[in-house]
């Protein structure tokens, strides 16, 4: 296509192996006022789609209903959407749906009233959003139900949210009822401004943060009812809490989860914000946060059980008292008292004694 504006009234079907290209920016789809419709649609079963090098205008100031995606894959494969931008889309940007081997490289989605990039289960899976601008969307982009191996990389996903309302810059989530995502990564991105940076919620399992940088959002990276997710190595600073570990209402504790050597110091709030957490997470080495040093243990009755349910390492210490057994679940370490015991998250320890000693537990 050359140069141009060009207006749709109606969807445009996408058959397998057709390239749609531009010259630039300067060539303009523009969906017309009142069409209420989404711009491209590929027709179920297709593959080899290409989308290059031109402007989707979804004009929503003039659509009076949720249009759909500008651009919607659904039930396709080996498709490639490279250097599009689109804008102003009434519902989402790009739509991918019950779609395998997709790639998005180097696009700008703004201004959506719904996802800049959707990606939606079920049956989706090699997925790869790398580059691009994700601005001023509801969430910048969102990876939906029962995904797997979905990756994004190097991307910058700033002010996507509704003012004073829920929107993340990256997030993987479900709906209740549905199978959560599964198996994918999130590296290399600039989150800030939003809502939540990037968010892993809803039985989210499997998928590492590694490398990005987070600011300026109400909290950094929110790990909301997610299990099995590593989040390594991210600077989460300026923003109201660094990182949030909670449970959701729904779903289950956020649980076996490892957090460590992330820059979370000079937030609002806390570096990391933990509520209803399970007992078997990692937390370790994020500056701002660890060491939270010692605090005294309120012994009860002999035989005394102690489970670390910190989420830190923290090494406990036994002095004084008449004890005669100091075991680790089911092991004894020790008969006597003045000893020191590493535990890991979730660790169990159990003094048996005849006068209460002390005990101090120092978290790391």
């Amino acid at each position: 296509m050359k140069n141009g504006t060009y207006v749709v009234n109606s969807t445009v079907r996408v058959p397998s192996n057709t390239t749609i290209e531009g010259e630039g920016w300067g060539t303009i789809v523009r969906v017309g006022d009142f069409a209420n419709t989404e711009a491209f649609k590929s027709l179920e079963g297709s593959s080899g789609i290409i989308f290059k090098n031109f402007k989707i205008d979804g004009n929503k100031a003039n659509q009076t209903s949720l249009t759909g995606a500008m651009i919607n894959l659904s039930e396709s494969a080996d498709s490639l959407l490279e250097n599009m931008m689109i804008d102003s889309s009434a519902d989402s940007g790009i739509w991918i749906a019950s779609t395998t081997d997709t790639l998005v490289i180097n696009c700008r989605v703004s201004n959506c009233n719904s996802a800049g990039v959707g990606i939606r289960g079920p049956l989706t899976a090699r997925v790869a959003v790398i580059g691009g601008y994700y601005i001023g969307n509801v969430v910048g982009i969102q990876v939906i139900n029962d995904c797997q191996f979905v990756t994004v990389v190097g991307v910058i996903a700033e002010n996507n949210s509704v003012p004073g309302q829920y929107g993340s810059g990256i997030e993987w989530t479900a709906l209740v009822g549905f199978t959560p995502p599964t198996f994918g990564s999130v590296s290399g991105c600039l989150c800030a401004g939003n809502d939540r940076g990037i968010n892993l919620e809803s039985n989210t399992s499997y998928v590492t943060a590694v490398g990005n940088c987070c600011i300026e959002n109400l909290h950094g990276i929110a790990l909301n009812s997610a299990q099995n997710c590593i989040v390594l190595n991210n600077i989460c600073s300026f923003n109201g809490s660094g990182i949030k570990v909670w449970k959701l209402a729904e779903w289950n504790a956020p649980d076996v989860l490892s957090i460590v050597s992330n820059r979370c110091s000079d937030n609002i709030d806390d570096a990391i914000s933990i509520d209803g957490a399970g007992v078997n997470n990692e937390i370790a080495r994020n500056l701002g946060f660890n060491p939270q040093g010692p605090e005294p243990i309120s012994v009860g009755s002999s035989p005394f059980t102690y489970v670390n349910t910190d989420n830190v390492t923290e090494v406990v210490y036994i002095d004084g008292g008449a004890v005669s057994q100091i075991a680790k679940a089911s092991t004894t370490l020790f008969t006597s008292t003045g000893k020191a015991v590493p535990m890991n998250p979730g660790e169990t320890l159990i003094v048996t004694f005849s006068q209460t000693p002390t005990m101090v537990r120092d978290r790391r």
